[in-house]
């Protein structure tokens, strides 16, 4: 006795024998055509079933799965704060991805999380009046670069907590505890910045002094430290610029001092008992 022959297939349908025909076996005959499909069919999904089985097993598990290649997953946005996965791209951003933020006016600024979760913020705009950049109240760090205009200044803060005042035309490197905000690496220099009015200086400034729409003075630091420096730079001969002590010698003189030619650059370095030029 032999056994049906069988097609990795899976049939349309089974054959469904009529009452009018004959008993006929054998290879295509009508009497085997309804087992042949069924067969048929169970073999087709045994080999799906096996393909399965060997896929499966190349598979992570659900419990500390070890991937492998270079698998991916959505990235959450900026600020996100729960278990979900941190991709490399979140990563990036959360540490080394800038963001520029408008602070134009005089009012209070509450940062949004597409803008307090991104690592270097960027402060723009004219400012009206002395204002707050409030950031949330956790525990994390950021660099804050202030190229704000206007002479006002931006503290920033949690909602309740302290804060940090960062200067014009520098960076600082703050921190949040989960109350306060408090300085990491303070007044990092961020280059060269043109000025064209009244100034108190800040440690590290760099300072282009354009007086041709009316001289100003310039005003150094008020308890500067040993080795806090400013360096100032311009064309003084048609228009004088003046550099006040703020309390301080310089070269411990106790005047004032005067810059008077073009294309200058005087360095004044704090050494502990006066300002060296």
């Amino acid at each position: 006795m032999a056994n049906l022959t069988e097609t990795e297939s899976f049939d349309a349908g089974v054959y469904k024998i009529a009452t009018t025909d004959p008993v006929v076996g054998g290879d295509g005959g009508v009497s085997n055509a309804q087992a042949v499909a069924l067969t048929n069919r169970t073999k087709w999904l045994k080999a799906r079933v096996d393909e399965l089985i060997t896929a499966v097993a190349t598979l992570a598990g659900l419990n500390s799965p070890a991937l492998t290649g270079d698998p991916t997953a959505p990235t959450a946005a900026a600020g996100d704060d729960d278990t979900s996965i941190a991709t490399t791209a979140f990563v990036h951003r959360n540490s080394g991805g800038s963001v520029s933020v408008n602070c134009a006016g005089g009012s209070n600024i509450t940062l949004a999380a597409d803008q307090w979760g991104v690592g270097i913020i960027i402060l723009t705009g004219l400012l009206t009046g002395n204002i707050n950049l409030i950031f949330p109240t956790r525990s994390d760090r950021w660099l804050v670069i202030n190229r704000t205009t206007g002479l006002f200044s931006i503290t920033c803060k949690p909602a309740a907590g302290t804060g940090v005042k960062v200067a014009q035309g520098r960076g600082k490197s703050i921190y949040c505890d989960g109350t306060n905000i408090a300085d990491e690496q303070t007044d990092l220099a961020t280059g060269w910045r043109t000025i064209t009015a009244t100034l108190t200086a800040a440690k590290g400034d760099r300072l282009v002094a354009d007086v041709s729409g009316g001289v100003f003075p310039i005003t150094l630091p008020l308890n500067p430290a040993d080795g806090d420096d400013v360096w100032i730079k311009g064309n003084f001969k048609a228009s004088n610029l003046t550099v006040a002590r703020n309390g301080q010698t310089i070269n411990y003189g106790t005047s004032d001092l005067v810059l008077d030619r073009d294309n200058i650059t005087a360095i004044l370095v704090f050494d502990g008992g006066t300002w060296r030029v």
